[in-house]
């Protein structure tokens, strides 16, 4: 699923990007779910980090919208963050994310899809180098 919708030279140069992504694609029943994101923009500032959660036979979760602050405008590294239910609500559920940066003009970056089944047997995972100092946000 695609958040914006447009012509394809829609994604150009001077629009915000989304460098590198990263989450695991397994999780432990109950754990929090960790999507790394690196996004810079080369010119103009980035606004929101818009990300679309969806679950095969329920559908689409609404949108989430997180402001980015002004300090983090031309680039961040950091996490967005999905807090599973508890292990009777998600035993081996599928989840696929959807994520993309708007800028102050409206653009949008092409979009990273990051999969993820829920399995009480899984271990965790371990998280990118230097994830530590990473930024962190919700979803909600």
């Amino acid at each position: 699923m695609k958040l914006y919708e447009g012509p394809a030279n829609h994604f150009e140069v001077g629009v915000a990007k989304i460098t590198q992504s990263f989450a695991s694609r397994k999780i432990r029943v109950g754990d929090t779910w960790k999507i790394c994101l690196n996004a810079t923009v080369p010119a103009g500032h980035m606004k929101a980090i818009f990300s679309v959660i969806e679950q095969p036979g329920v559908g689409e979760y609404p949108v989430s919208i997180t402001k980015i602050k002004e300090e983090n405008c031309k680039g961040f590294s950091g996490y967005i963050y999905l807090n599973t239910a508890t292990p009777d609500d998600m035993n081996f559920v599928n989840l696929t994310l959807t994520a993309q940066i708007q800028d102050m003009a409206g653009h949008f970056s092409a979009p990273v899809i990051s999969l993820c089944q829920s399995n009480p047997d899984t271990p965790r995972s371990p998280l990118p180098p230097g994830s530590s100092r990473r930024r962190t946000w919700g979803l909600s």
